[in-house]
């Protein structure tokens, strides 16, 4: 015999949905726990596929994470954007949660659009600790993303950049200034992943040249600052290279 739910009961549970994503999302394990054990799939997820464990391993949620891989949740389970809870990690450099999706089995290797692997995101943001778990768990430095930019070049060039900037690591919370944006150089403003990423490597490899160039110099001058154009400010460069490579982030920015 068929149950058919009334408008207010579908409403209620529209409601306790939420509110187990709410949950997730903030680290609320307690309650989350008890919505599990009375039915509640481990795999339920939001409107553009977050599942309950990429939205708690996303927002750092040890507790959280580590509640629901050991009730089953599915480690691997990509969101619409073909992104997996370990990439999510990785571009936002949570060591401990990385260790357990690992620990329960997340693939290391796993494309999470356009070809980029977590290793490759933890290497484009900087997140230097997560790039020597995944190495030490033998991620592939061979790997290349769909404009043929292997993992281990990518670990290059962000060692490079570091080196050029003297900056700690890359925050993707943090916008670059609209206003600098707009008024210098504006034509390396691009919101298309693909051309955001062909950017990126383009700027690094000029970077790249230019550092070359200076280390090689018989008279090289102190600082870094010399790389750079006399009107143009590292933090400038800085901001344009972030939104550069946050456009080819496949849009871990905006998720979750």
């Amino acid at each position: 015999m068929q149950t058919i739910a009334t408008e207010a009961e579908e409403g209620r549970y529209a409601t306790l949905q939420q509110m187990a994503l709410d949950f997730a999302r903030n680290g609320e394990t307690e309650p989350l726990v008890e919505m599990i054990r009375h039915g509640l799939p481990v795999n339920l997820a939001d409107a553009r596929g977050n599942s309950l464990l990429m939205l708690a391993s996303y927002n750092g949620e040890v507790a959280t994470t580590r509640m629901l891989l050991e009730h089953g949740a599915d480690v691997d389970r990509r969101n619409d954007r073909g992104q997996t809870p370990l990439g999510g990690a990785a571009f936002k450099g949570c060591e401990e949660i990385v260790t357990l999706l690992l620990a329960h089995g997340a693939d290391i290797d796993a494309d999470n659009g356009g070809g980029m692997t977590p290793l490759m995101f933890a290497a484009m943001f900087g997140r230097s600790r997560v790039v020597e778990q995944l190495k030490a768990r033998r991620a592939s430095l061979q790997r290349r993303n769909r404009l043929g930019i292997s993992a281990r070049f990518m670990m290059r060039l962000a060692r490079l950049i570091g080196l050029i900037f003297c900056r700690k690591q890359f925050n993707p919370s943090r916008r670059p200034d609209p206003v600098i944006m707009r008024t210098q150089l504006p034509s390396l403003i691009t919101s298309d992943a693909k051309a955001g990423m062909t950017l990126a490597c383009q700027l690094a490899e000029q970077l790249q040249s230019l550092h070359e160039q200076a280390r090689n110099s018989a008279a090289r001058p102190g600082g870094m600052n010399y790389l750079l154009p006399p009107n143009v400010s590292v933090e400038v460069v800085s901001s344009i290279l972030f939104y550069a490579i946050a456009a080819a982030n496949n849009g871990w920015a905006n998720a979750a």
